[in-house]
């Protein structure tokens, strides 16, 4: 029968490193928790070697003290069992294991799959278009693009200074002068209809539109003018 052979500290503490290290890369399952607990509840340190008479050797004791976990960088850590004057014991941690330590009954320590990354946040809304126009009567503007024009247009300045939605395009019922900004349009209640202002109050005012192509743009009236030479003057801004 062959003689047993018994491991070296450096194999017994490679072992000891791997089984830390390896069940999570091997199969990547859910977390999983094991305790380590400090090698011994009392050491006792000083010079093993043997000395001439009339020397003689001291020796320093201590008992498990306190326990920590320290990192070390590269998701590594290092588990310290604090034996006061005797000295300490360590021993390294790879990751995934995240450790805590547990009293003086060693360490909790937990490793699984590393989970995904939170999805990023949704978009906002990009703006495609912005600016003040100048809408005389009878003239329409393409709030897509933002410009005054006959093609694609959105809305239309009708005599006595109405605002009709055109082609497709439809309009909401006024916020006053609170703005509604992109979400306060997008929820908004829309209807083909035309509006008429009150040249009075309007200035500030603000009105939502959905565009022929989808988009939402707001406007806000700067002024409102009728009769001959009447205009709408307002800011807007178009998201996507």
């Amino acid at each position: 029968m062959k003689p047993s052979m018994k491991p070296s500290p450096k194999m017994a503490m490679l072992a000891a490193l791997l089984a830390l290290g390896l069940p999570w890369l091997a199969n990547g399952a859910a977390a999983e928790t094991r305790t380590f607990g400090c090698p011994s509840r009392a050491i006792e340190t000083g010079i093993r070697e043997a000395v001439p008479s009339p020397w003689f050797r001291v020796f320093r004791s201590g008992g498990l003290t306190r326990t920590w976990v320290e990192p070390i960088g590269g998701g590594r850590s290092r588990l310290v069992c604090d034996y006061g004057p005797a000295g300490r014991l360590t021993r390294i941690v790879l990751p995934p294991w995240r450790c805590r330590p547990a009293g003086l009954s060693g360490f909790t320590c937990t490793a699984g799959r590393t989970p995904p990354p939170p999805p990023p946040p949704p978009a906002g809304p990009r703006v495609v278009a912005s600016g003040t126009l100048t809408l005389p009567t009878s003239q329409a503007a393409d709030l897509d693009r933002g410009r005054v024009t006959g093609r694609g247009a959105d809305i239309r300045n009708l005599a006595p200074s109405y605002i009709r939605a055109v082609d497709g395009a439809m309009i909401a019922d006024g916020f006053g002068r609170n703005p509604p900004g992109y979400e306060g349009c997008r929820r908004a209640r829309y209807k083909q209809r035309a509006i008429l202002p009150d040249s009075d109050r309007a200035t500030g005012f603000h009105y939502c539109v959905r565009t022929n192509e989808g988009r939402i743009s707001v406007l806000r009236l700067r002024s409102v003018s009728y009769g001959p030479g009447g205009q709408l003057v307002f800011d807007f801004t178009t998201w996507e």
